[in-house]
């Protein structure tokens, strides 16, 4: 197995080398446009066509690199799914690294979400079949793109799955939203221009990850489990269901808009079924992270090394990935 470890190792961190010269890359294309835009305002015009021409080139230029890095995001993919154990291995290096690096690690507050600590348990959670617990899952919410809003596990248990009844705090006396991540102005005009969803990870009994989604542009909320819809208590489903639609309510309400509009239960279909009882958080994640993709699971834009597998029993290679993903 060493062989393949060498193997698998180079390829990681040849792919860490490329997303840094993925940043450059745009630095460098944003530097161009720039400086062409202030040559055109300084009525250098000729100065202006020269800086485009470099401009065109460095892109051509960079299709090159962009190949290369699609291949190697796709030998990542293949390697995860078919290497679990050269995985896990490595997968249990880079947190003993961690964990002797830093006590804990702190990810920075967010628009809508608060500031995060994880410590030694929490990075030992990422092991393979371990189960993540809602620290983890608050931290990976935090770090993804904001495109869409993605909030973190204090939303469900207060308004979607609490373990008592809701709490009434949503709204005021006057019907206006004062949850504070809820309150954000930019995303009350995304919502009412039809181009956000409010996404937000689920949680039964302590015990199982799920996926809700409220989505404005199809005016439908959905629920995406690993578990598929006959093999959990669909008590729970129906819970989830009410207390989103409670939410539609309240966010119709306060933002007038909206109003008229009528949120309808979607079950997704697209379920990839996990095989053992430690993987949901992962798959939870995934499915969070693809839709700020598209609106499908392993819709084409996700990147090809973190498309989830058809089926698979040990999940070491994307846990290593999304650990590299936290950038700690």
């Amino acid at each position: 197995m060493s062989g393949e470890l060498k193997s698998y190792q180079t390829i990681l961190d040849q792919r860490a080398k490329f997303r840094d010269i993925a940043v450059n890359r745009k630095l460098l294309l944003d530097a161009f446009q720039g400086a062409t835009e202030l040559c055109k305002a300084d009525g250098q015009s000729s100065l202006a066509d020269l800086v485009f021409d470099e401009q065109v080139l460095f892109r051509r230029a960079s299709l090159v690199f962009l190949a290369m890095s699609q291949s190697l995001e796709r030998t990542i993919n293949s390697w995860k799914d078919t290497h679990p154990l050269v995985a896990d291995v490595l997968l249990n290096k880079r947190i003993s690294a961690l964990q002797e690096a830093s006590k804990a690690y702190t990810i920075s507050k967010t628009l809508w979400n608060d500031e995060h600590t994880i410590n030694h348990e929490d990075l030992a959670r990422m092991s393979s079949l371990k189960w993540l617990n809602s620290k983890l899952i608050d931290v990976f919410v935090s770090k993804f793109n904001h495109c869409v809003a993605y909030l973190d596990t204090n939303f469900a248990y207060h308004y979607i799955l609490p373990a008592s009844k809701p709490h009434d705090t949503l709204k005021n006396s006057q019907g206006r939203i004062r949850y504070k991540p809820l309150k954000d102005q930019a995303l009350q005009s995304r919502f009412e221009n039809e181009n956000v969803s409010l996404i937000f990870p689920l949680n039964m009994n302590n015990s199982h990850w799920f996926v809700g989604v409220i989505c404005r542009a199809s005016s439908t909320i959905q629920i995406l489990d690993s578990l598929g819809r006959g093999d959990m208590d669909i008590r729970a489903y129906h819970t989830a269901y009410k207390n989103m639609q409670a939410v539609w309510k309240v966010l119709v309400d306060a933002w007038p808009e909206t109003l008229g509009v009528q949120a309808q239960l979607r079950w997704k279909l697209e379920i990839h079924s996990k095989v053992n009882d430690s993987d949901c958080g992962i798959f939870a994640i995934m499915f969070m992270m693809h839709l700020g993709y598209g609106p499908h699971i392993n819709h084409e834009q996700v990147p090809v090394s973190y498309r989830l597998p058809s089926q698979s029993s040990n999940l070491a290679g994307l846990r290593l990935l999304l650990l590299e993903e936290l950038d700690l």
